[in-house]
C-alpha cells in the first residue's frame, strides 16, 4: 500500500524505499515468547529490502551484516549528503561494504515487567532470571551474547544460525570469543554504560502520559502498556 501510494503520486522512480523492522518475535526459540528477556538472533535479525530509484540493482543480494543504525547513513549518502551517528553508521549501498562488528543491545527490561503481576510470587519466581541487561556483538559469522550477571554465550551462526550450541568454553573458539570480548569492550567505551539501570529506575518519566484513546489502546494491545 505503501508504495503503491507513492507510485500515484508519481514519484516512485526517484525514490528511496527501505523496508524492514525494529526487532524479531520468539515463538518459544530458547523458551522465550515474544520480544523481551532476549537478544537471540530471533528477536535481532530482521528484514532489509530496498528498492532504488528507477529499479536499480534490482534483484541484488548482499550477504554482509548491516545494522538499522546504519540506515541514517544510508539515506544521506542517497541524499547527496554526508553524516550518520557516531562512527558506527555506514552506508550499506556501498559497492564495497566489508564485513564490521554489528551491535545490540537490551535494557534493564522495566517495560517487559509492566506484563507481570508484581503481587504473584510465582510471576516474580519466573522472571528472576531474566532481571538483567545484555549485549550482543556479532562479526565474521559469530556471535558473542553478554549479560549484566557476568555471564556469555558464544555462536558460530555461520553454521548454528539457530544459536543451539554455545561455544563459550570450546577452546577452538576462544580466539573468536576473545575478539568479540574486545569488540565489545570497545563499543562499551565509546558509551555503551558498563552497569544495568538500577531496579525501579525510570528512563522516561511521563512518556505515555496525555494519550489520545486509540493511541492508548493501540500501545495496550502491542503490550506497551499494562491491561486495565
Amino acid at each position: 500500500a505503501l508504495v503503491d501510494e507513492i507510485e500515484r503520486a508519481g514519484v516512485l522512480d526517484r525514490s528511496l524505499v527501505i523496508i524492514t523492522s525494529d526487532h524479531g518475535e520468539n515463538l518459544g526459540d530458547h523458551g522465550h515468547f515474544r520480544h523481551i528477556f532476549s537478544l537471540y538472533n530471533e528477536t535481532v535479525r530482521v528484514p532489509l529490502i530496498a528498492l532504488l530509484p528507477d529499479g536499480a540493482r534490482a534483484g541484488e543480494v548482499r550477504a554482509e551484516s548491516v545494522s538499522l543504525v546504519d540506515l541514517f547513513a544510508t539515506l544521506l549518502a542517497a541524499a547527496g549528503l554526508e553524516g550518520g551517528v557516531g562512527t558506527s553508521s555506514r552506508d550499506i549501498l556501498a559497492t564495497e561494504l566489508g564485513e564490521g562488528p554489528i551491535f545490540a543491545e537490551y535494557y534493564y527490561p522495566l517495560q517487559a515487567l509492566g506484563l507481570f503481576n508484581p503481587e504473584d510470587a510465582r510471576h516474580q519466581e519466573a522472571v528472576a532470571p531474566y532481571l538483567r541487561r545484555l549485549r550482543s556483538v556479532q562479526s565474521d559469522g559469530w556471535r558473542l551474547l553478554w549479560s549484566s550477571t557476568g555471564s556469555f554465550e558464544l555462536y558460530d551462526v555461520a553454521h548454528d544460525p539457530m544459536e543451539k550450541i554455545d561455544r563459550v568454553d570450546d577452546p577452538e573458539a576462544s580466539l573468536q570469543a576473545n575478539r568479540l570480548r574486545e569488540d565489545l569492550a570497545k563499543f562499551v567505551e565509546r558509551g555503551g554504560g558498563p552497569q544495568p539501570l538500577p531496579n525501579g529506575a525510570d528512563p522516561s518519566p511521563g512518556a505515555f502520559r496525555d494519550l489520545d484513546p486509540e493511541t492508548e489502546q493501540q500501545l495496550r494491545e502491542l503490550g506497551y502498556l499494562p491491561e486495565e
